[in-house]
């Protein structure tokens, strides 16, 4: 059985984004590893983002799921610049967290502003092995290596 949705599903739900639904969401299952499952991602209430935080469900989205810019992007128009930089300051060397704070800016033009620096190693935005990549541009500011076709505009 099928329980609550969590992830790129739940931003879509909660935030009220016009994202195109999940192929498979994610939903908490009676399950102990995450599993793909006909018409939905089964995940246990362990690893499952507690509560209605969008930015928790976002970073497990992110971890899990894979990035869905789309969805990211809709996502991160809607949560606060404060949420996003109070989240970057408690794991400033977070690889989801930079990811986050990245798309934020990107999302909403403008930059998030007294912030400290990023640190942790450099990562790229697209999974090569998920998706067709071009030349990387470097985002020294979060260590995100933007690595999609085209430019950023």
């Amino acid at each position: 059985m099928q329980g609550r949705i969590i992830g790129y599903e739940f931003l879509k739900d909660s935030l009220g984004t016009s994202a195109f639904p999940k192929e498979r969401p994610a939903r908490v299952s009676a399950v102990t590893k995450i599993a793909e499952m006909p018409g939905f991602l089964a995940v246990p209430a362990a690893v499952a983002p507690n509560g209605d935080d969008p930015l928790a469900h976002l970073q497990f989205a992110l971890k899990h799921e894979g990035l869905d810019l789309q969805a990211a992007i809709l996502a991160l128009k809607r949560i606060g610049k404060h949420s996003v930089g109070q989240a970057f300051l408690n794991s400033p060397s977070s690889l989801y967290g930079r990811q986050i704070a990245f798309l934020w800016e990107l999302a909403n033009g403008q930059p998030l502003t007294d912030l400290p620096a990023a640190t942790g190693p450099y990562t790229l935005l697209f999974n090569p092995k998920e998706f067709i990549t071009g030349p990387t541009v470097r985002n020294v500011r979060w260590r995100v290596d933007f690595n999609g076709l085209g430019t950023l505009a």
